[in-house]
C-alpha cells in the first residue's frame, strides 16, 4: 500500500518553477523515462526521482511554490 501522505521532498526547494513544470508535464503524460532523464539532469539519484514522482502522484502541484525563482 502506497503512502498517501508524503511530505514535499526537500530537493524540490532547489528547483525553479520552470524545472518543476517540466517534471509535472512529464508526470501528466505518464512519461516516466523522460521524467527520469530530466530529473537526473538535476543530479538526482533514482531514489530521489521516485520520491518526487510519488509526491506528484498524490496530486501535489506548484500551488504555494516556494522553490528557487528564476
Amino acid at each position: 500500500m502506497a503512502n498517501t501522505n508524503l511530505s514535499r521532498p526537500d530537493v524540490m526547494e532547489k528547483l525553479s518553477e520552470t524545472q518543476l513544470s517540466e517534471l509535472e508535464n512529464q508526470f501528466d503524460e505518464n512519461d516516466r523515462n523522460e521524467y527520469n532523464t530530466i530529473a537526473k539532469s538535476f543530479g538526482w539519484d533514482e531514489k530521489t526521482c521516485d520520491q518526487v514522482w510519488d509526491w506528484l502522484a498524490q496530486g501535489k502541484r506548484t500551488e504555494g511554490f516556494e522553490g528557487k525563482q528564476r
